[in-house]
This record gives C-alpha cells, structure tokens and sequence, in this order.
C-alpha cells in the first residue's frame, strides 16, 4: 500500500512547502511543523521489507484512489499518474531503511529553473529543446540517500624537506576528526555530479521525518554503508595529504614524504537523506546531467551543444569577416570590385 500524509482539518494531500519550512495544505491552507503530525504517520509501523525490493519493481496500491502503481526499484516517494497525490512507501523507510537525517529543501522549483537558465546562458548554445517548457517540466526535486561517516585519525607522516637551503627530516603528527563526510549511497546516480555539488551544511541538517519529503521524490540506498568505505577511505587520504601539506607550505620547499604512518576508525556511520535539483537531457545518443544542491543552490552539469548553431555562428563570422576584408580592400584599392 502507499501511503500519504493528510492534512488533519480537511484529510487534503499535505506537501513540504519551502519558503514555509512546514507542511501544508493546498486546500484548506493549513501549515504544520513536520513533528506535529508524529502520529499521523508511523514508519516504524509498517510490514517488513518485501524480498528482493532493492532489485525489482513493486506494485503498490494508492490509498488515495485505489490506482495501481508499479515504482522504480528504490523509490521511496512517488506520485499517483491517476490522481497526482504522493504515492508514500512506507516499507522503503522502516526498519534498516530508515534515514537518521534529512536536509530539507531551501531552493524552490522557481529558483531551480532561474539557476538553471543562468547555468546554461538561456541556452545559447545547447539545442533549442534544451530550454524549453518540456525539458524544463523535466527538472526534479528528489532526496538521494547518503551515508555520513564519522571518522577519527591519527596522522602521523615522516618527509625531507629544505629550509632556507639546508636539508631537514620533519615528522608531523596531529590528532584530527570528521564528522558527518557524506557518501552517495545510490548505484544510479553520477557520484563525480553530487560531490561537485557539495558540500552541504551539515550544521542545518534534521532528525529525518516523512514529511519532509513529501512533494519530492525519494530514492532509498542501494549500496550498503559497509560498501562505500573504500571511497571514505580514498578522502580520508586526501585530507590526511592536506593537513600535512597546510602544516609544511609555509615554512619549507622540496618537501618529500618518506613514510605515511597515518591510522584512522570509523566512529559511526548513519543514513541521510539530501536534496537535489536533478535533470538528464539526452541527445545525440548521450545523456547530459544538471544537478543543484537543494540546501545551498550550488551547481554542475554538462549540457549539449547544438552543431547547427555552431555552423551558424560560423557562417555568420566568416560572412562579417568577408564583408569586412572587402570594405578595408576597396578603401586602399580606391573602390569595390
């Protein structure tokens, strides 16, 4: 069954408004703090995880008009094609699949698509179809699963270096930690276009509720915690060679480690949910991605470009050129020819 969150006073569809920060209702303009509506609906209440969920479709029946539905493999939140209402998995969400954390929306859809236009120059050089109303349409809001890791470390690295001309031996050693590094926990999205869109304000981040995700969509994870590790561990690196870097950049020249000594746990790892600004645009056989960080409105992506107006433009310098040899030629030669 999917379920929805319905507003108390009048049993209409509640969405997540942005500028309110609330839920609220279309119908009879009521607006409630998520926390409010704790016992309007429980995840913690519903059936266990189908089998196989994460790898097939599911048939879901929409409480709203008793449609039937069949969702993509890890949606969480979708929409009814035959009455519109948010299609609600709770099943998607209890248990193991249930986010810890959730990072609301702060850019509407108005915003979105102003952002993407300044982003693309009008579409200037992409196909005209680029920017129109029915690729615009196409532009989603959906919270994709991450996971935040909290890690301490110990850096402890060995280097030759000079100083003033003169060969030194350095060792650093620092204490540090990191708290909430997020990791796409989803197998189908671009994970270079989600971390060009980071980072999040992690410091705004909420105890996670249904409700916020209500008038999105939603994807649940696909790729364990256990699993993304190896990625965590490949930043942790990073940053260990940063701090190292920040504390020799100063003072010494023709630095060069000699041994890594480093260690570092892994304290927690929780599940979050964060919002994005999602379009793919297909042309010419490959698919271009934009994607907007629904908290902080940063951006990335690629966008086609259109070989005719590339030979446009070409035609159209190349014919000004022309024209203006001919006018400077005629000026020296005494007339046009």
């Amino acid at each position: 069954m999917a379920d929805s969150i319905k507003c108390p006073n009048c049993s209409g569809n509640l969405i997540f408004d942005i500028g309110r920060q609330k839920l609220f209702c279309e119908y009879c303009l009521s607006a409630f703090v998520t926390e409010e509506l704790e016992d309007t609906i429980s995840i913690k209440e519903a059936d266990e995880e189908p089998e196989g969920i994460l790898e097939e479709g599911l048939k879901i029946t929409c409480n709203a008009c008793g449609a039937q539905l069949v969702t993509e493999k890890n949606s969480v939140v979708t929409y009814c094609s035959f009455c519109g209402s948010p299609a609600f998995i709770k099943e998607r969400l209890s248990e193991k699949f249930a986010p810890h954390y959730v990072i609301p929306f702060q850019i509407d859809r108005d915003e979105a698509v102003k952002k993407f236009l300044r982003w693309c120059n009008g579409g200037r050089w992409a196909p005209c179809e680029y920017t129109s109303e029915k690729t615009i349409s196409k532009i989603s809001g959906i919270y994709l699963p991450f996971w935040l890791f909290d890690i301490d470390c110990r850096i402890d690295i060995s280097a030759a270096a000079l100083k003033n001309g003169r060969p030194l031996d350095l060792v650093r050693k620092i204490e540090t930690k990191w708290r909430k590094l997020p990791f796409l926990g989803s197998k189908s999205f671009n994970e270079d276009l989600m971390k060009a869109i980071e980072p999040y304000k992690l410091e705004s981040i909420s105890v996670f509720h249904p409700g916020y995700l209500h008038g999105f969509m939603a994807e649940c994870y696909d790729t364990e915690g256990e699993a993304v590790k190896e990625r965590a561990a490949a930043r942790v690196k990073e940053y260990i060679d940063e701090e190292f870097r920040v504390t020799v950049s100063t003072s010494y020249t023709d630095v060069k480690k000699t041994a890594d000594r480093s260690e570092w746990k892994y304290e927690k790892v929780r599940y979050a949910m964060f919002p994005v600004w999602l379009l793919r645009y297909e042309y010419g056989g490959k698919v271009y991605e934009f994607a907007i960080n629904g908290q902080t409105g940063a951006v990335s992506g690629s966008y086609p470009i259109s070989l005719p107006k590339v030979i446009l433009l070409f035609v159209t310098v190349f014919t000004a050129c022309a024209a203006l040899a001919r006018l400077i030629l005629a000026l020296f030669l005494g007339g046009l020819f």
